[in-house]
């Protein structure tokens, strides 16, 4: 049930993958100037909005897109599909920033996030799926993205009060 939930996301988080491989080499040239930051941003307003375009086209036609794919199996998750796509936007937020730091040959500060977002998948995420089965391990999920997010937002953070990456 969970993948099945996941699947209309995934062609989001592909893309995703995709734009950023080429957001990096963008960002490399502009490295030290004005518009790396016009870029990030340019990147977050598309990631985001986008996103929330495709969480409301999600929320409304979720019932008709589970008989369309699924032929009606899955109904009693059905509702869980708003939730899932809260990912793409923390994905896209996530992608950016981290694009960003590798830019900058900062890629130790996306492990560190990285790592942080595993321990609470690890803890939290475990527990949420163990409490509320399918339900829990999509906000085990959503959990993970929240904290990469916010690590790597105070990783950029950390790093404009000692080098100037200023967002």
């Amino acid at each position: 049930a969970f993948k099945a939930l996941m699947n209309p996301i995934t062609p989001v988080l592909q893309a995703y993958v995709a734009l950023s491989m080429f957001l990096l080499p963008v960002l490399v040239q502009v490295r030290g100037r004005p518009e790396f930051r016009r870029f990030i941003y340019l990147a977050l307003a598309l990631f985001t909005l986008g996103s929330v375009f495709y969480w409301g086209l999600l929320g409304y036609f979720h019932r008709s897109l589970a008989i369309w794919l699924y032929g009606g199996q899955y109904q009693e998750y059905i509702n869980l599909l708003w939730l899932v796509g809260l990912v793409p936007i923390l994905t896209g937020v996530a992608y950016t920033l981290a694009t960003g730091l590798r830019a900058l040959e900062l890629p130790n500060r996306v492990f560190w996030a990285h790592l942080v977002s595993t321990v609470v998948t690890l803890t939290a995420g475990l527990w949420c799926l163990i409490t509320w089965e399918v339900r829990g391990a999509i906000i085990g999920y959503l959990a993970a993205q929240v904290v990469t997010v916010a690590a790597l937002a105070w990783l950029w953070k950390e790093g404009d009060n000692k080098s100037g990456l200023s967002l």
